[in-house]
Parts: C-alpha cells; sequence; structure tokens
C-alpha cells in the first residue's frame, strides 16, 4: 500500500466517520500538534514472508524489555530483540506447537517474566502459551484446531489470581459463543447461552476477578458492553455502545474502550458497571488493538486523519502528532522501553499475501 493510497483511504474515513458534521478542533489542534522525527520501517526480514489475508495480523511490546513480538498469520510469532534489525522466529525449540492460526493478541504474565499467551483465529488452535520465553508453545484448544468455533478474537486472564486459572475467550464473528476455563486453559465450557439475546458477536472479554467480568461486542443493535458479577451466569447490558477493540485498563483503573466504525471511546470508573463518552465520533480511527497508554497517563490512538492522536484529559481533547503516519494503520502501540511509537497493517487481497514491505512503522516519541 503506497503512503498516497492510504491517505486517501483515511481522509475518505474520515468522511464517513464524520457523518457531515463539522468537527471541533480540541487545544492545540490548529496551527498546531506535537513534535516527533519522521517515520521509519522497521519490517525488515519479515517482508515478503508468504501469508495469507491478516498478513501482519499483531504487534506488542514487552512490557519487562525491550524486545517486540509480531504475528503472522500461517507463520507463527517472531521476536525483534534489542540491538537487532532482523526479527526471529519463535516456537522453534523441541517439542513446541505449531502456532499457525492468525494471531489477535498476546498477553504477558507480569509475574512470571518467561510466561505470555497468544490467541489468535483460523487455521488452528485459539490460544497457546510458553513458560520458556517463547522457545516452545503449548496449545491449550478452542478454534478449527479442536473442532469447534472459529476462536479466539481475545483471551483474557485473572491476573489477580496466582493459579491463573480463570480465563474467557471471545469467539470471532460469532454471536452465541463465549468460552470459559476454571483451569488455566485445561478445559472449556461455552457461556454463549447465558448471554442475552441478540448480544452481537462476543469478541472482547475481560476478566476483572474470578467472578467479575465483562464483554464487549459490536455488529448488532442489541451489541454493546455486558458485566457479570456471578462468573457469567447472567450478564446485564450496560452499554448500548457496539465496541470493536481490545479494551485498555489504564494506570489509573479506568477501562477504555473502541467503539465499532470509527464511533469514539468509551470510558469506566467504576469497574464497568457505569459508562460515558471519551471521545466523540469521527477522530479516532477503531482497530482491535485498541487505544495506547503513555507514561505519564496520556492515551494515544490513530486518528482518522492520518495523524497519531494524543489525549491528556482523559479522551476528551486530542492534539496530533504533526508527522503523518505513512500508512493505514490496522493497529498502534507504545514501547516504553523504546520511546516509540509502532503501528502496522495487514493486507487481505487472497493471492498469498505476503507481509508488505511497509508493514512495521516506528517513530521515536516524546
Amino acid at each position: 500500500m503506497s503512503r498516497v493510497a492510504s491517505l486517501l483511504t483515511l481522509a475518505a474515513i474520515s468522511t464517513a466517520a464524520a457523518c457531515g458534521e463539522p468537527r471541533v478542533a480540541g487545544p492545540g489542534e490548529v496551527g498546531g500538534g506535537l513534535d516527533a522525527g519522521p517515520w521509519e520501517n522497521v519490517t525488515s526480514n519479515l517482508a515478503g514472508e508468504q501469508s495469507e489475508c491478516g498478513n501482519l495480523s499483531w504487534l506488542s511490546a514487552r512490557p519487562d524489555r525491550d524486545e517486540l513480538i509480531a504475528g503472522i498469520a500461517r507463520h507463527g510469532l517472531w521476536s525483534l530483540p534489542p540491538g537487532s534489525s532482523a526479527w526471529a522466529q519463535l516456537g522453534t525449540g523441541a517439542g513446541s506447537a505449531s502456532i499457525v492460526n492468525r494471531p489477535t493478541q498476546v498477553i504477558y504474565d507480569p509475574s512470571n517474566a518467561g510466561t505470555f499467551w497468544e490467541a489468535g483465529i483460523y487455521n488452528s488452535f485459539g490460544i497457546y502459551r510458553t513458560t520458556d520465553d517463547g522457545r516452545t508453545f503449548t496449545q491449550l484448544g478452542l478454534g478449527s484446531g479442536s473442532g469447534g468455533v472459529n476462536c479466539c478474537d481475545e483471551v483474557s486472564i485473572d491476573l489477580t489470581d496466582p493459579g491463573r486459572r480463570t480465563m474467557l475467550a471471545g469467539s470471532h464473528e460469532n454471536s452465541g459463543h463465549l468460552f470459559r476455563s476454571l483451569d488455566a486453559g485445561a478445559s472449556w465450557v461455552d457461556l454463549g447461552a447465558n448471554l442475552p439475546a441478540g448480544n452481537g458477536y462476543a469478541s472482547f472479554p475481560l476478566v476483572l476477578s474470578a467472578r467479575v467480568f465483562l464483554l464487549g461486542t459490536w455488529t448488532s443493535p442489541g451489541a454493546g458492553i455486558f458485566r457479570s458479577t456471578d462468573g457469567g451466569a447472567s450478564w446485564t447490558r450496560v452499554s448500548s455502545v457496539a465496541v470493536r477493540s481490545h479494551p485498555l485498563v489504564a494506570s489509573d483503573g479506568s477501562l477504555f474502550w473502541v467503539a465499532d466504525a470509527n464511533a469514539g471511546v468509551t470510558r469506566s470508573t467504576d469497574q464497568g458497571a457505569t459508562w460515558s463518552q471519551a471521545a466523540v465520533a469521527g477522530r479516532l480511527l477503531t482497530t482491535t488493538a485498541g487505544i495506547a497508554e503513555l507514561p505519564d497517563g496520556r492515551l494515544a490512538g490513530p486518528g482518522v486523519d492520518g495523524h497519531v492522536l494524543v489525549s491528556g484529559d482523559h479522551g476528551q481533547t486530542w492534539q496530533p502528532i504533526k508527522t503523518l503516519l505513512p500508512i493505514q494503520p490496522t493497529g498502534l502501540l507504545y514501547s516504553q522501553r523504546q520511546k516509540a511509537f509502532y503501528a502496522w497493517y495487514w493486507t487481505c487481497n487472497l493471492n498469498g499475501d505476503p507481509v508488505p514491505a511497509d508493514a512495521i512503522q516506528r517513530l521515536a516519541f516524546p
């Protein structure tokens, strides 16, 4: 995708999202903006890797070290360690399960540096775990590899429990299935029958404790955010905003979810019991990755106008970073270790879909 084509697409999205209504500029937006250097292409040896629709599907920054992990459909996870310009494939140790799904998420264990989980859709099992820093992976079931529903758009884990026993996994483009494990992924039950009718695609769960769960859904008039206080036995719709992103649990305890179709951001300050608008429609580009939190508590996300936008007031107003994104991103993250933004995108041309040559871009900030 060329930069010109990318920006034209962003302009079209911005026009559609705004619905013809004028946008009120936030502080610093007119004749202002935040300074940053140029974007740098860091796709490196991942460029051209043969894949499928959704090729460079995920990117994350490890919180405990200066290292990135990228997910490539059918080719698993790849690591970019500090000081290296070449990505190295993970899961190559003896006896490792092969990750051939389309990665949608990586979750890092905050207490065990070598442990993390991968979730993904299509082709194979939905969830994998490593306890040895990515040398080997074990599949935890779900997904087409188990002969079940396509899974998983997201997995959420009770990180307040040292045993990491309670897990929720959201299905992919399916309204009738939400999976729960009480034994760290050894077995699963489908809670879909407990969800209210017409809930939409049950994609994005969030485990707050062993009993309190949230679920973000989209693509239905009955979609929104649902809450359970009894371990998933019953659910209450607490927001009518259809959401289509991984939720952000901010350092101050606030919860943020990005609405579907560039329709803004919603925020909760009471563990998901109530929600209020945090960003108006037509400003932020909806991506599955959602928004990121900077070390000083500011929020950041890709804007529909081709800029990265930054908010210092919980999403009420946003300032653009002056340097335009060179791609139309399908995700944005911030690496605290590198003090840099990373944006990435994937294609879906259904002709082999190699990883684009400019799939991953880096911007030093602040």
